[in-house]
């Protein structure tokens, strides 16, 4: 991240695609719909699905923006900023694929436009869905950084920040699956639990379940975790409306001045009383 070593999140994926077990394909968000990306999954052998942004999608439309319902074969040629931040790149090189754009209508009711660049061979409809799949990704990254503590790591060897990634993700591993089994049992989806007030309860019965003597014991000890992950499952927010975006103002860190009223010339006066001067 930081130091003449530090690399970008599109040089890390393009390690990441190197190492997928064989049938994975690629999904990224517009951060990662750029050429490198798409080259990189065709060289391993992996179908991508990318966002691209308007303007890239223009260019690989040929200059030509592209309207809703497009679903067309292109061939996606490197730019010269392409090759300017992967000089690896070979002379003739391209990328075929198809250019879809969906129009969608987000949660506030707006409609807006999808461009992306895939490999795959699916409808536009199925696009859609295992796009929508990403949010999931999304959401399991904020578990990982914000309750495994993954966010920053404060070890000061190599030895103990990939000990603490191993453990890392086992704890969350064994989470996920304690929530499918649940989800299993009770017959729900497991995003419907709560993955903070999952891990909560797995770490409130683990030593029950460490000291349990007998099969008996342990189903007992079963059941009462179910019905506390029954009663452990996310509110329904689909109806409530989205908080609106506004910018908070800075608070001052130090106090106005005050500058107090100027002062009038005071009015001389004479105070007589009756019957003398």
């Amino acid at each position: 991240m930081n130091g003449e070593r530090a690399l970008s999140e599109q040089a890390l994926a393009k390690d990441i695609l190197g190492r997928l077990p064989a049938g994975s394909a690629a999904m990224g968000d517009r951060n990662f719909g750029v050429f490198s990306m798409a080259y990189y999954s065709q060289r391993h052998d992996h179908p991508c699905l990318l966002r691209l942004t308007e303007a890239r999608a223009t260019k690989v439309n040929g200059g030509c923006k592209p309207s809703a319902g497009t679903d067309r074969a292109v061939l996606w040629l490197p730019t010269r900023h392409d090759r300017s931040g992967n000089p690896e790149l070979p002379n003739q090189i391209s990328v075929e694929g198809r250019l879809v754009v969906c129009k969608i209508t987000d949660a506030n009711g707006k409609r807006q436009k999808l461009y992306f660049f895939t490999t795959l061979n699916l409808t536009p409809d199925k696009l859609l869905e295992v796009y929508g799949y990403r949010w999931n990704i999304e959401t399991d990254l904020r578990s990982l950084k914000r309750e495994v503590r993954l966010h920053m790591i404060e070890a000061k060897s190599k030895a103990m920040v990939d000990k603490e990634l191993v453990l890392a993700v086992a704890a969350y591993n064994l989470t996920r699956a304690t929530m499918n089994q649940a989800a299993s049992a009770l017959n729900l989806d497991p995003r419907r639990f709560s993955f903070s007030l999952a891990q909560d309860t797995l770490n409130a019965f683990l030593p029950a379940f460490a000291n349990a003597r007998t099969d008996q014991e342990r189903q007992q000890l079963m059941q009462r975790m179910l019905r506390i992950f029954e009663q452990s499952q996310l509110p329904d927010r689909s109806n409530r409306p989205s908080t609106p975006r506004e910018i908070w103002p800075r608070p001052c860190p130090y106090p106005k001045r005050k500058v107090s009223p100027k002062r009038g010339t005071a009015k001389k006066c004479t105070v007589t009383k009756k019957g003398g001067a």
